[in-house]
């Protein structure tokens, strides 16, 4: 379910998805306050020795029983066979249009109701919300006791996690999903075209991608850049935007910012290469014929057939790539590169989602024991089970990174920083108002790419549009909230 997430949806989506994911301790930091805080909060217990042969039963929260039987439980079991891991389904907690707050609502009573003892935050958004309401146990302590290997980690991932809580570390993460440019050096060298390199500029990305002919029809059509999914021109715009820090509303959240430089300036850049022919449309994108199998699937994606230059893809790309072969598909000659980079932030990237991660609820009553478990599915043996099976997510573990492939220079995922980008102002934003932008935005980019309209006229038409669309949800969210009967003011309350 959750690998998943990473390979379907728009960009927009995935900004809100970064909205959505249990003791609290101390150490030492400089500053007065940073002190003062931690000298009121709980200290971090010396953790007892973890007796395997005791009787333990773990509650773990996960999208349902099935799926964490398949993914860890089965593994679990064979480890620690006097653990009891009862799944509590998480599955009710995901509805269709619902807003942020309702989704934060929904877990908090979730937690309060399931008590689970394992907790995986959805996010750094949500990680951050139950670390300052004390619902997530500090690992640091554990982690120094234990001597547990955290240098072997992925540096990037292990900063990201401590980014908003203080710089401490409440959660771990075996596993990450990324992105990163792959390229076909066959196709690089046949059209005598230098290959890409770690670090380039969007700019830089979509020249590439504009030397490589257009004229092609049918399955001679080379693409400078393909996808794995047809991807609308708007999808592409929001990348690159996002990518150079754009933010869809001012802070306050009460005003849309698609008249900005930064909006217009990606719009322009990525249009201008889809004017050029030099990027996959979606009417291009072929149609998967027959039933739905392996083989039809790998057959519409432009890269694995040999008909796409570059391909901005997560690291599931290189299992298509594996099993193209026994459906008698060419194999591709390709290499990969870090995603595109701002340059006023070259070591960064949005790409990066920590997944899942791995906490322990402050109400647990076996502490050791959840330790062990959050230590194990984050430890060199796992590591090595895991990467044999574990197709579409990257290791944590950073000596296991020429583990997943040995023939190729997949350390291009690792290399950029996740650089977050704090949407956290969002969360106010009814969720109406972003189901009303997506088309807007869709409208307006395709009216460029059709010729009906610069990029000028349509950031201001879709800035009026989407201000309209912001104040109308804003005013029924206002209105819905006065006519809700305050907590003070229920039947239950007036009982008290």
């Amino acid at each position: 379910m959750v690998g998943s997430w990473s390979r379907k949806g728009t960009l927009l989506l995935l900004a809100l998805s970064m909205l959505l994911t249990a003791c609290s301790g101390g150490g030492g930091d400089k500053g007065a306050a940073e002190k003062d805080l931690l000298e009121a909060a709980p200290k971090v217990q010396t953790l007892k020795e973890f007796d395997p042969n005791e009787k333990v039963t773990l509650k773990v929260m996960y999208y349902d029983e099935r799926g964490f039987m398949s993914q860890y439980g089965n593994t679990l079991a064979v480890k620690f066979p006097n653990i009891d891991f009862k799944v509590v389904s998480m599955q009710s907690l995901y509805k269709p249009n619902q807003s942020y707050g309702d989704y934060m609502a929904a877990f908090d009573k979730f937690l309060e109701e399931q008590k689970p003892d394992i907790i995986m935050p959805n996010g750094i958004e949500q990680l951050e919300k139950w670390v300052d309401e004390g619902k997530l146990y500090p690992l640091d302590g554990a982690i120094k006791q234990d001597k547990f290997d955290i240098e072997n980690m992925n540096p990037n991932v292990i900063e990201f996690l401590k980014s908003r809580t203080k710089g401490k570390l409440y959660g771990l993460a075996p596993s990450f999903s990324a992105q990163a440019l792959f390229y076909n050096k066959d196709l690089f060298d046949k059209h005598g075209v230098s290959y890409p390199k770690d670090k380039m500029t969007w700019e830089e990305v979509f020249a590439l991608a504009k030397k490589f002919p257009s004229d092609g029809q049918g399955d001679a059509r080379i693409f400078g850049l393909g996808f794995s999914y047809p991807r609308p021109a708007s999808n592409m715009v929001q990348q690159v935007a996002s990518a150079k820090g754009f933010k869809m509303l001012e802070p306050d959240g009460k005003k849309v910012t698609f008249d900005s430089k930064e909006f217009k300036d990606a719009m322009s850049l990525v249009l201008d290469a889809y004017q050029a022919k030099a990027i996959q449309t979606p009417e291009e994108s072929k149609k998967q014929e027959g039933p739905m199998t392996m083989e039809a699937m790998l057959k519409t994606r432009s890269f694995v057939t040999g008909n796409a230059a570059m391909s901005l893809d997560g690291y599931n790309l290189i299992s298509d790539l594996n099993n193209a072969e026994q459906f008698n598909i060419k194999k591709v000659n390709w290499d990969v590169v870090t995603l595109p980079v701002d340059p006023a932030n070259p070591d960064g990237t949005s790409g990066i989602y920590p997944n899942p991660i791995l906490g322990i609820s402050s109400d647990c009553e076996n502490i050791r024991a959840a330790w062990e478990i959050v230590k194990y599915l984050n430890s060199d043996e796992y590591t090595k089970i895991a990467t044999k099976s574990q197709m579409y997510q990257l290791p944590t573990r950073t000596s296991y990174v020429k583990e997943k492939d040995t023939t190729h220079n997949i350390e291009a995922f690792y290399k950029l920083k996740p650089s977050f980008i704090d949407n956290s102002y969002l969360k106010q934003v009814p969720q109406p108002f972003f189901a009303a932008v997506e088309p807007l935005l869709s409208q307006e980019v395709k009216a460029v790419t059709d010729g009906s309209k610069n990029v000028e006229e349509a950031a201001k038409v879709l800035q009026e549009k989407a201000q309209e669309a912001l104040t109308k949800a804003l005013a029924e969210a206002a209105a819905a909230a006065s006519a809700s009967p305050s907590p003070s003011s229920s039947p239950e309350s007036a009982k008290k």
